[in-house]
């Protein structure tokens, strides 16, 4: 929300009322040293500080920073065409999450909220750690090739902080102004520099130590996240209702004059270096890479706040106070809009495939698909103000103002039942989030606690019958784990649905050795026996519970159609162990 003086400021200023490219004169303003133009001592060309220092850049992890990388395009490398809104998990905070989260390389979450507090959750929803600030932790973190943690408080501060949670250094800004601290979250170079804006006008370059490389100043707090071209340039707007590019080594390269501030609406650029951003009276400006203007469009009214992002085939997504989100063509046409009832705050993130996820203020996060239709929608318990970040399993993350870090993945239903003698013979296609059978079957939302009481699988490497009881004291129970490549018996004594969470393998490569195999069918695709199986196999056992032991035996495989979620038996003659590769 705007900050009273930031109202009167643009209620009274000129400076904001008049939109267009412009040379702004920034004399008593800017910190920084001028250029040179040419020439082999070019200032313009920032190198690290030594021969020898190590270079920090920004961690290749899945999800390493806010807008996944400098470019803030927000689009993933990891598919997520299987999430389907089932909730994985969600992991409480002590305040509103409006950070977004980061993803590391080990797959550790980090999130800020306004308890004070920076989170590292560990993939199964528990804490690794937390570190404690001065003040609400809006910014999102940013994520450098060594694991350190860079980001940014309401105290003024931006911390760095080690992978196991203690504090490396602060660097203060100042606190004079009044206003909250550091809501831009940080950007890393490849030199290791990180840069960030501050509520005390300026943007500041850091070195890797933590020491002051540089900062420019501007008229008011700068709260817009930096975005950093191929070639160095960094690109930033502030509440001064200027949108900023400046060189490596800080000095201005051009400015361009907006209608209104550029609150918390961070940059964009698309891969021919056109940059995004908009303003809190919610104009979306595309510029070219020289500053100048080439299209803008009006999304709202009001001051959603919501940054650009940008698919692979450049449509440019941004959401609206007018409660909508909106899709444009790369020429600036309207492409489509897709209605929520809120602000859209949160900016869109896309996965590989073109899915985008955007909250609402209505408490919703949205999954909508490329042509703007809905996918899935799930409510929290608070407005989603906080951006998406994607997992490399594909599992997405999203914090919410319920206090909440939430994360959704696929699930496969499986439909069990108590009927006849109870028995149930099935496989999961899923690579499941845990492989612990006691956590799959007994999980509070998805699991089947209190309708089962056995299970049993044949272990055909050992050659031995692995079960587990309900009531039986647990170092009897030798049956712990179950993946896809698994067929199990399930003894049911009321019916229900078992919804295993986790995410779509490519292939899987099961071992049969010689004999019987008790084995899943790790796949979402209806194929018959002879056609997917080894040659070698020359039978099937199939559930069937009005046979004997509730099998019924296949001998003419291209006469029988595999399905997921099956368990099957499967026969192979070779006195060697085969592998069977089944494509998902």
């Amino acid at each position: 929300m705007l900050s009273v003086g930031l109202v009167v400021f643009l209620v009274m200023s000129g400076l904001v009322g008049t939109m267009g490219s412009s040379m702004k004169d920034t004399s008593g303003m800017r910190e920084t040293e001028e250029i040179n133009e040419g020439g082999d001592d070019d200032p313009r060309e920032v190198k690290p500080t030594s021969e020898t220092e190590e270079v920090k850049s920004l961690a290749d992890s899945p999800w390493p920073m806010f807008g996944h990388d400098v470019k803030h395009a927000s689009v993933s490398h990891y598919n997520t065409t299987h999430v389907d809104g089932t909730k994985k998990l969600s992991f409480s905070t002590g305040g509103a999450v409006s950070s977004s989260p980061a993803v590391g390389s080990n797959a550790t979450i980090y999130v800020g909220s306004n308890d004070n507090r920076l989170y590292a959750i560990n993939p199964d929803g528990t804490e690794e750690w937390s570190f404690s600030t001065g003040g609400d932790v809006v910014s999102s973190s940013a994520l450098g090739s060594d694991g350190t943690i860079y980001v940014g408080s309401s105290d003024y501060n931006l911390y760095a902080i080690n992978p196991d949670g203690t504090e490396r250094w602060n660097f203060s800004t100042d606190d004079s102004s009044g206003w909250d601290g550091i809501v831009s979250s940080p950007a890393i170079d490849n030199n290791g520099t990180i840069y960030f804006g501050s509520d005390d006008y300026k943007l500041y370059a850091v070195n890797p130590d933590g020491s002051e490389r540089w900062h420019f100043t501007t008229a008011y707090p700068v709260r817009s996240s930096p975005a950093i071209g191929d070639d160095g340039t960094i690109y930033f707007g502030s509440n001064d209702g200027y949108f900023y590019a400046l060189y490596p080594n800080g000095t201005e390269k051009w400015n361009f004059r907006t209608e209104a501030s550029i609150e918390t609406s961070s940059p964009a650029l698309d891969s021919n270096g056109n940059i995004y951003f908009s303003t809190i009276y919610e104009r979306i400006y595309c510029l070219n890479s020289d500053g100048k203007e080439k299209w803008h469009s009006q999304i709202g009214s009001g001051n959603a706040g919501s940054s650009p992002s940008i698919g692979k085939d450049g449509t440019v997504y941004i959401g609206s106070s007018n409660n909508k989100l909106y899709a444009f063509n790369s020429d600036g046409t309207e492409k489509w809009n897709f209605s929520t009832g809120g602000n859209v705050c949160s900016s869109p993130t896309i996965g590989s495939e073109g899915t985008i996820y955007t909250g609402s203020d209505d408490y919703n996060l949205y999954a909508i698909n490329p042509d703007g239709s809905e996918k899935w929608n799930f409510s929290t318990g608070g407005a989603v103000s906080s951006s998406v970040a994607v997992g490399g399993d594909g599992t997405i993350y999203v914090g919410s103002n319920d206090y909440n870090l939430y994360s959704f993945t696929g699930s496969d239903n499986i439909n069990l039942t108590a009927h006849g003698d109870g028995w149930n013979f099935v496989s999961t296609e899923y690579i499941p989030a845990t492989r612990s059978l006691v956590d799959i079957l007994n999980d509070t939302d998805h699991g089947i606690e209190g309708s089962y009481d056995k299970l049993m699988y044949y272990e055909a490497s050992t050659d031995t019958w692995r079960t587990y009881k309900v009531d039986r004291a647990s170092h009897y129970n030798d049956l712990e784990s179950w993946d896809r490549t698994m067929g199990i018996w399930i003894h049911m004594t009321h019916d229900a649905t078992l919804t295993i969470t986790g995410y779509p393998p490519e292939i899987t490569n099961i071992t049969l050795e010689p004999g019987w195999n008790m084995v899943g069918y790790p796949s979402k695709t209806d194929l018959v026996a002879e056609k997917t199986l080894p040659a070698e196999v020359t039978k099937i056992g199939v559930f069937d519970d009005s046979q004997e032991y509730n099998i019924k035996y296949i001998y003419d495989l291209g006469n029988y159609t595999m399905k997921p979620n099956e368990g099957y038996w499967v026969y192979n003659r070779a006195d060697y162990a085969v592998e069977w590769s089944v494509e998902y």
